[in-house]
């Protein structure tokens, strides 16, 4: 049978030599283990494991895996060989030099104090490592430095910043979690962002990254990274982060905080910054919205989200614009988008989950949340129930494996300030009979804007230029400060609060007066740097979104007129009003005739509407409360009373009740 180079030869190809080289080698070895005089069968391979022998096997474990794998096996049948097969299967994955002086590398942008871990050599082809037979074995196939170590602001855990050289010959710069970097498996994933490292060398690389930290303790910087936007502590040097920008007090200052390359963080990040001009977005975002309460106070709530923290304010607030289809909804989400980014990438769906919109609202940190068109949720108490959690401003509590001796642990709950920006055909307060939901959203009903022309304006100008407003907003409140901000914050708040006393405004406005306080806030620092007024009042316009939320809150009497509703349309099955038959499926309750004091219900029958409609069994607490349900002498809530031919207990509502709540 003719070998490879054999029939090579005959069809006229040229013959690998290194090859016939290599498969010769391999042949040799399994002869002289194999041999019956062979000596020592571990002496034997040893003896392999070196020089251009070695390389001559690498080169038939790469090129011919067949035979490779086969010359493996035959040496594997002779008894005391595992050992040194696993050692020379190891030294098969690397490849094996002597590294001369010259050719290590220092390229432009390491530490000026940088210098290689004792051992470890890296030159322009990878990184290499010295063993103590003076060899060098092949780490990586293309350059790896660890340059800079990072403490994240939230105390969240140390990283490591790595440089690597891409294929391209380009070089990578990237904040590594530490625990990655110092695991095998973890730090695999670099990988798919051009990291020289595979599932053979990930060891080899950990040991070399963590010899590198402790040779370079003192000489690589200690800096600070963040994993999420928003304000920036200030014992890791204050600011903001602005997707990867950290903005300082200056407008041309920008820190050196580095953000976390995650993908997820990378992705959200990238939509925030600046493009256009400030001429170019106030002649085609805001002239066109000159008259457009709606439209400002967008632009306001956007602002206001990022001034929740320095203001010290604990509540989070919303901005709900609902109304039909295609009126300008979804422009004014735009217009609040532009003020910090791309709206293309900051306006984002109602389909999310709560464990995302947690996990966002925590990434944004004090940014503000754009949700379009609730109808997308994937059911209408997810609604109720994403509004409820933002409001609340921290994440759920979760457990996770214990360490330590301990049996089970628990997950670092998120927290953020910030402002929800939602649109929907349907106000984000009727997904919700929640009262204390209803005391932080402003809901503007109907179009934001009179015309389609300048709707289209907007929405194209937003996309053109954005992110000079907030840019100048940052600016100016690290300017003033926090403590003149909360200055700013008291007067308003009084002011608001005692507007709110002398309209007589029910419990829900005069909390609501808070949110309206920090819109003036925002509004006072927009015109400080040069946002043109609106034509019309726009914080007018924020109260009496206020007083109507106020109307639209009192749940006790929206139950009690649903209760009496219901009665209304079924009323030949109460007993006094209908005399001539008993209904099939009984009473429901006694309802006299003609003039009637107290409307009597069966106690089941009223929990059984209540909640059918969303109403807690609470709401039934609450009209004790009010003495809008006739008490028996013992002050019990329910009375015996005649209902048919049986006495029975029943709740009897107040005719005085039903007329206090518009229903009579």
């Amino acid at each position: 049978m003719m070998t490879d180079e054999q029939m090579a030869t005959l069809g006229g190809a040229r013959v690998d030599r290194r090859m016939v080289l290599a498969r010769q080698c391999m042949d040799q070895l399994v002869a002289l283990v194999r041999a019956p005089d062979c000596p020592s069968v571990a002496d034997a391979l040893a003896g392999h494991m070196q020089g251009a022998l070695m390389e001559h096997l690498r080169h038939l474990r790469r090129v011919d895996p067949g035979a490779w794998h086969a010359g493996l096996t035959q040496i594997r049948s002779v008894r005391g060989t595992s050992d040194a097969v696993r050692r020379l299967v190891a030294l098969a994955g690397v490849e094996v030099l002597t590294a001369q002086p010259d050719d290590v590398w220092l390229p432009d942008g390491l530490p000026d104090m940088w210098k290689p871990p004792e051992r470890y050599t890296i030159s322009r082809s990878g990184v290499w490592w010295q063993d103590s037979d003076d060899s060098h074995m092949r780490i990586t196939t293309r350059a790896l430095w660890v340059v800079g170590y990072l403490v994240d602001v939230d105390g969240r855990g140390h990283h490591l910043r790595l440089m690597w050289q891409q294929v391209d010959g380009s070089f990578h710069v990237e904040a590594v979690p530490l625990g990655s970097a110092m695991d095998s498996r973890g730090i695999l994933s670099l990988a798919t962002r051009g990291c020289p490292v595979t599932s053979s060398n990930a060891r080899s690389i950990t040991g070399y990254l963590d010899a590198g930290v402790a040779t370079l303790q003192g000489r690589i910087p200690v800096a600070h990274c963040a994993g999420r936007l928003g304000w920036i502590p200030p014992a890791a040097g204050g600011g903001f982060m602005w997707g990867s920008h950290h903005r300082q007090l200056q407008a041309d200052d920008v820190g050196h905080l580095e953000l976390m390359a995650d993908p997820a963080v990378q992705q959200v990040a990238g939509a925030y910054g600046k493009q256009g001009s400030w001429s170019g977005w106030l002649a085609e975002v805001l002239e066109p919205a000159q008259d457009s309460a709606a439209i400002y106070l967008a632009l306001y709530a956007s602002v206001a989200s990022v001034l929740l923290h320095p203001l010290q304010v604990s509540s989070n607030y919303a901005l709900d614009f609902s109304g039909e289809t295609s009126t300008g909804k979804t422009t004014a989400q735009k217009a609040a988008a532009s003020v910090w980014g791309d709206p293309r990438g900051l306006v984002r769906s109602w389909a999310v989950s709560a464990a995302g919109l947690e996990a966002y609202a925590a990434m944004l940190q004090h940014l503000p949340i754009i949700l379009d068109d609730s109808k997308k949720a994937r059911r209408p108490d997810d609604v109720a129930g994403l509004v409820y959690l933002h409001s609340g401003g921290t994440g759920a509590v979760r457990g996770k494996p214990g360490s330590a001796g301990q049996s089970v642990g628990l997950r670092r709950v998120e927290s953020w300030r910030s402002w929800l920006i939602s649109s929907g055909e349907q106000r984000l307060t009727d997904f919700s009979r929640d009262a204390g939901t209803r005391a932080r959203v402003l809901c503007w009903v109907g179009s934001p804007l009179d015309s389609a022309d300048a709707a289209q304006s907007i929405s194209l100008g937003a996309e053109t230029h954005y992110g000079h407003l907030g840019c100048k907003v940052l600016t100016e409140a690290m300017a003033v400060g926090a403590d003149e901000l909360q200055l700013w914050l008291a007067d308003s708040r009084d002011h608001w609060r005692a507007h709110m006393m002398e309209r007589d405004a029910p419990a829900v406005a005069r909390r609501l007066a808070d949110a309206i306080a920090v819109l003036d806030v925002a509004r006072r620092l927009c015109q400080t740097v040069g946002l043109p007024d609106c034509q019309v009042d726009v914080m007018a316009a924020a109260c009496s979104m206020a007083m109507a939320a106020a109307t639209q809150s009192d749940q006790p009497a929206a139950a009690l007129r649903l209760v009496y509703e219901w009665c209304t349309q079924r009323q030949a099955q109460f007993d006094g009003r209908n005399p001539e038959r008993i209904p099939s499926g009984g009473y429901l309750g006694r309802w006299e005739e003609g003039r009637w004091d107290v409307l009597m219900v069966l106690p089941r029958v009223v929990d059984e509407v209540l909640a059918a409609h969303g109403f807690d069994s609470g709401v039934r607490q609450r009209w004790l409360e009010r003495g809008w349900v006739d008490l028996d002498r013992n002050g019990c809530p329910t009375r015996r009373a005649m209902v048919g031919s049986a006495r029975c207990r029943v709740l009897c509502l107040k005719r005085a009740a039903l007329i206090e709540v518009g229903s009579v």
